[in-house]
């Protein structure tokens, strides 16, 4: 692009047209274009009137567009609200169901602690080898399955019974 830019002001120099071709800005890129518009076709800032119309009619849309969102963003708003009530209505219903968990909860223990403790299993002595961790003769053995039956089953420290 900047070649041909450079090109074009080689040329109008030729024909004895000042060169101006050094741009710094859109803005002032605009104006030297307009100075050349003058210089050779004698028509004075088309380009220039060309560029005010497209603004014109950009901002009569951005006029438009900004119209219809506003009604949208309003609509938005009242949804918003509604969903607000909503949400909070979820959340006392919530705490409510919690509590009600809590309560129960309670209850069941209270329950609970109403009900009869298990009686304790006897302890049983092992034959085999009865003073095994120098407890003496009365030391508590656990027996594997049968539910704890000393008579059938094995002794976990040592053999058989």
């Amino acid at each position: 692009m900047h070649n041909k830019r450079m090109r074009e002001g080689r040329e109008k120099k030729k024909k004895g047209v000042e060169k101006i071709f050094e741009f710094r800005t859109s803005v002032q890129r605009r104006n030297i274009e307009d100075k050349k518009d003058r210089l050779i076709d004698g028509k004075y800032g088309e380009k220039k009137k060309k560029r005010k119309k497209k603004k014109e009619k950009k901002e009569k849309k951005k006029k438009k567009k900004k119209k219809t969102k506003k009604k949208k963003k309003k609509k938005k708003k009242k949804k918003k609200k509604k969903k607000k009530k909503k949400k909070k209505k979820k959340v006392e219903e919530e705490e409510e169901k919690k509590k009600k968990v809590k309560e129960m909860k309670k209850k069941k223990k209270k329950k609970k602690k109403k009900k009869k403790k298990k009686k304790k299993k006897d302890k049983f002595v092992c034959v085999c080898e009865p003073d095994l961790y120098g407890l003496g003769t009365e030391q508590s053995i656990r027996w594997r399955g049968n539910g704890g039956n000393p008579s059938t089953e094995a002794c976990l420290n040592n053999g058989r019974r």
